[in-house]
């Protein structure tokens, strides 16, 4: 015998000994790999300043104005604006769509009397909204109506079957 078994089994050894070293160093690695990532994901990253105002928008073909209004809305604190419907106290559509802002506060002059807020409205309704300025108008959220205008059309078969 020239040893060749023995040398065959040192062999399979030898390569069984590297196959578990690189198991375990390839499980190390992606333990660490996955700790990093976790830590770096829950790291403090830094906050925001929170004292920035949200950014105002200005609508195309709107004018702002400034009214007085009882809001029947849930306010979000820190919103830049919120689409509402104005009516009347009879409940009168007045405005389909506006864009109530923030409340203004009155001077140290001026004497409490109702709420006024800023509120951005449609140029063609600036008209309608000066002949109700002495009601009372409520701000509700932005009630989608349909149109008067437009007719439905209704698919129907001109032809008749029978079985």
């Amino acid at each position: 015998m020239n040893g060749t078994i023995f040398d065959e089994l040192k062999k399979n050894d030898l390569s069984k000994k590297r196959e578990k070293l690189k198991f375990f160093t390839a499980m190390l690695l992606t333990n660490l790999l996955v700790a990093l990532t976790s830590w770096s994901l829950f790291a403090d990253s830094p906050a925001r300043p929170h004292s920035m105002p949200p950014e105002k928008k200005i609508h195309p073909h709107f004018k702002m104005i400034i009214a007085p209004l009882t809001v029947l809305a849930e306010t979000i604190p820190g919103a830049a604006e919120m689409p509402v419907t104005l009516m009347n106290k009879n409940k009168k559509v007045l405005i389909q769509k506006a864009y109530l802002h923030e409340e203004v506060r009155p001077a140290k002059g001026e004497e409490m009397g109702m709420t006024r807020f800023k509120i951005e409205i449609p140029e063609e309704d600036v008209l309608k909204l000066g002949e109700d300025l002495g009601e009372t108008m409520l701000a509700i959220p932005e009630v989608k109506l349909n149109r008067p205008g437009k007719a439905v059309t209704k698919r129907i078969s001109k032809y008749e079957m029978v079985f």
